[in-house]
């Protein structure tokens, strides 16, 4: 992939014919107009560039590059299913920053990030809507909402809460939640509780689970990160005896850690959480809300390095927990990436898509005729969309239902998405909205190369640079290291290219357990062909017991020490005890290599090099390139 990526850059061209542009080069037919070498010319020989090319050079390499590109198209090598299947799979990828609202979406994580400074202490009273989410439920829940709206301003908070909450755990906690943090919730929910003074309470507002009033009772700094070594002892609610002993059990190593003992080597020997006692009892760092309240709670209690709390029962055990370190919260550069990922995988996904889809809709001029939207509700309300009556008489409303960028869409295309999809048509406005929104998306992805000129440069840069690798492959790389007799005559053709400094020993350096593998060693080597001794030596050996070693290659005097020993008869050399029947099996070569095979990597790599040339060459006639010199220069290098 490197490859590619270093081709294109060198090289990339977009396929355009704009009539109204300058054409300054011609290459078998296609029109190359000045605009985009420009482009390419300038971003190839910019300031960071190492190796700038002066203009004449750069249109050689480029004329060079497009006879390639003209080649692999003649073979059709862009009808090739991979070929497309890449490049689909590269133009999602390049098209992905086109299909959102960058800048809301920086603006939402600089938010978050903000919010993550402070922790908020929140209450919540809950509202659920019953029934199917239509707009009666709807209503019907939020007037539940401002009736208890009303009761809270002359009630107490945790009593009301506690009575009519639909949040189970309120009966229990008085809708107490604690403290929260940034994307630990629904967004609507988050910025409540964030823009809500302290000791008020918040009007309703409505989430995907219904309707929450909010009282804010407390703040205090964000906490950061927190890294902690713990001891566990598990219990069972079913067996009252284990959790005797495991209180027990947890108090006697706190004694032991508090004496002075190595708190690692007491998790690592007798903490049940297995996969911490391992690395003596360490967590990997975590934040707020990682945890259970019980254990974080105490582990952010900890103030000084080393500190070891007293035993706490959590749902799952007892534990003592001892601080390693605390950090403040990470830095925008160091959070953003993790940020951008979390807003993908929450409701804040869906308010990003709103907001491009709310620009799309200004960019295409969308319209929608609202009075077909009104009979189409009013059909909703009577008919569901399983009854066959519903499509019938949606049918029949023949005039457009909206429109955007000069195309009319009919509401007979709305109905059918509603029923292929089996959508909801109760709710005919939230259905129109998921409709038209991935009309819009889609119209903007497939005019995408119309629209930005840096998306469709990528693309083009991506095509012709997949289509120059393939080519490249089959008519030089791939058929370089294939054509052994090619390489056999290259290599005597230019054999004094490939002389050596040093003479060489050709062969294999061998060591034997026993004087009985000696004598299979020797008569393999004497017998079998020279392409089956390796793997005849190696039977020779089980997982259990090796007997043979054996290892080939060119050697030069001070490469292996046994082969200066044995074959250049110089050094010293003493054979290791499990191993000490050694010598070699080969020649020496005096500064000639006996055939390519000796040379193989520079051969090919020469031969590349040769078969390349050869080939430029062929496409330059076959090829017609015309440049048209008037508009060369006037070719702007800025």
């Amino acid at each position: 992939m490197k490859r590619i990526l270093i081709i294109v850059a060198l090289f990339s061209l977009a396929n355009w014919a704009f009539s109204e542009e300058e054409t300054l080069l011609t290459i078998n037919g296609e029109k190359i107009p000045k605009s985009y070498f420009e482009y390419l010319y300038n971003k190839n020989n910019s300031a960071q560039m190492a190796d700038k090319k002066s203009l004449p050079e750069y249109l050689e390499l480029f004329k060079i590059f497009k006879l390639k590109v003209a080649e692999a198209r003649a073979q059709n090598l862009d009808t090739v299913s991979s070929f497309k299947n890449e490049l689909d799979g590269y133009r999602r990828q390049l098209a992905a920053p086109f299909l959102s609202d960058t800048n809301v979406r920086n603006q939402l994580m600089k938010l978050e990030y903000e919010r993550m400074k402070q922790d908020v202490d929140v209450s919540h009273i809950l509202i659920k809507i019953e029934g199917n989410k239509t707009p009666a439920d709807t209503l019907a829940a939020y007037k539940k909402a401002l009736e208890i709206e009303n009761r809270l301003q002359k009630e107490d908070f945790e009593k009301v809460a506690k009575e009519v909450s639909d949040d189970p755990s309120a009966k229990k906690n008085g809708g107490h939640l604690g403290y929260l943090s940034a994307m630990w919730t629904v967004y609507p929910f988050e910025t409540l509780a964030y823009t809500t003074p302290v000791g008020k309470i918040s009007k309703p507002v409505q989430t995907m689970f219904g309707y929450h009033i909010l009282k804010i009772n407390a703040t205090r700094p964000g906490k950061g990160k927190i890294h902690v070594a713990h001891i566990m002892k598990l219990t069972n609610d079913t067996m009252p005896g284990k959790n005797v002993k495991a209180e027990a059990d947890i108090k006697a190593l706190y004694a032991k850690a508090k004496a002075g003992e190595d708190f690692g080597k007491l998790a690592k020997e007798n903490s049940e959480d297995t996969y911490s006692a391992k690395n003596n009892g360490e967590l990997a760092w975590f934040g707020p809300g990682n945890m259970v309240k019980a254990f974080e709670d105490a582990a952010y209690a900890l103030s000084d390095t080393g500190q070891i709390s007293a035993p706490i029962k959590t749902e799952y055990g007892w534990h003592i927990i001892k601080l390693l370190g605390k950090k403040p919260i990470d830095t925008y550069q160091d959070v953003s990436a993790g940020l951008k990922a979390q807003i993908g995988q929450t409701d804040r996904a869906q308010m990003l898509q709103d907001a491009f889809v709310a620009t799309l809709k200004r960019e295409y001029h969308y319209e929608q005729n609202q009075k077909q939207l009104l009979k189409l509700e009013k059909i909703a309300q009577k008919v569901q969309w399983k009854d066959s009556l519903f499509i019938v008489e949606a049918q029949k409303i023949a005039n457009p239902l909206f429109k955007f960028a000069d195309k009319a869409y009919t509401t007979n295309e709305f109905v059918t998405y509603i029923k292929d999809r089996k959508l909801h048509a109760a709710n005919i406005q939230s259905d129109l909205d998921a409709y038209v929104s991935s009309l819009l998306i889609n119209y903007k992805d497939s005019h995408l190369e119309q629209s930005h000129f840096d998306f469709r440069n990528l693309m083009q840069e991506y095509r012709d640079g997949i289509l120059l690798f393939n080519v490249s492959n089959s008519e030089v790389w791939e058929k370089a290291s294939a054509d052994t007799v090619g390489l056999r005559r290259f290599f005597e053709k230019n054999k004094a290219k490939y002389k050596w400094d040093v003479p060489h020993f050709k062969g294999r350096v061998l060591s034997c357990k026993d004087k009985k593998t000696v004598a299979q060693v020797k008569l393999i080597l004497k017998n079998e062909p020279e392409d089956s001794i390796d793997k005849r030596l190696n039977a020779l050996n089980t997982k259990a017991n090796i007997v043979v070693k054996s290892e080939k290659n060119l050697f030069a005097k001070g490469d292996n020490k046994v082969v200066d020993y044995y074959a250049f008869n110089t050094g010293a050399y003493k054979a290791p005890n499990d191993f000490k029947i050694v010598w070699v099996d080969g020649k020496v070569l005096d500064t000639d290599p006996e055939s390519y095979q000796d040379v193989k990597g520079a051969v090919i790599q020469d031969y590349q090099t040769y078969l390349e040339s050869e080939w430029i060459k062929s496409l330059q006639a076959k090829y017609q390139v015309i440049v048209n010199e008037e508009v060369l220069k006037t070719v702007n290098k800025n």
